[in-house]
């Protein structure tokens, strides 16, 4: 389980940062479905883990408080939603495998460069391949920027990442929702 801000969405796979820095990248998979929870108390409360950060939330919505728990603090997700003409890059490199996932953002294009695939039900295989997006560009209801709880459902429907990822380096309203697909992540989505 992750709960931190998206840092990239695609059609493919969400990168997430923690509020502790460490990114993690989640496949997902034309299975996943979206349903928002955080219009509801309980939504939110399972999104934050915080009774008092859902309380802001719900009664003033203030998302000071989430967005600190899930981002770090509101000037992390602000560096995140602020289009910018330096470069900012982050790689995730997956646990025991050849995938090194690179996103770079410059003002509004997101160019992302992989080095394997990044299948479904198997482990990666070389095939290094790059591509462009618009960083903003909403995927599944998904992006950058939005707050998240990310929840991988196997078979048992234990929590069990499919991943474990390190960073290399280190607000715009979205939609909430959340995503369930099997074998990949379930995500709860919410903006600042």
């Amino acid at each position: 389980m992750q709960r931190g801000i998206v840092v990239l969405a695609t059609k493919k796979f969400l990168i997430v940062r923690s509020a502790n820095s460490s990114l993690h990248l989640w496949l997902l998979s034309g299975a996943t479905k979206i349903q928002d929870v955080a219009a509801t108390t309980a939504g939110t409360s399972a999104l934050t883990a915080s009774t008092g950060a859902t309380q802001q939330a719900m009664s003033s919505g203030n998302l000071i408080p989430a967005t600190t728990l899930l981002a770090g603090s509101p000037l992390v997700a602000a560096q995140l939603l602020t289009p910018t003409p330096a470069a900012q890059t982050v790689s995730v490199q997956v646990a025991n495998t050849d995938l090194t996932v690179t996103v770079t953002v410059t003002r509004s294009t997101a160019t992302v460069s992989q080095t394997a695939t990044t299948p479904a039900s198997a482990m990666p295989a070389p095939n290094p391949s790059t591509f462009t997006q618009n960083a903003w560009q909403a995927t599944s209801a998904l992006t950058r920027g939005d707050l998240v709880v990310v929840v991988a459902h196997g078979r048992t429907g234990r929590c069990t990442p499919r991943w474990s990822c390190s960073p290399a380096d280190h607000g715009r309203r979205g939609r909430p929702g959340r995503h369930r697909a099997a074998g990949t992540p379930t995500v709860a989505p919410t903006s600042w």
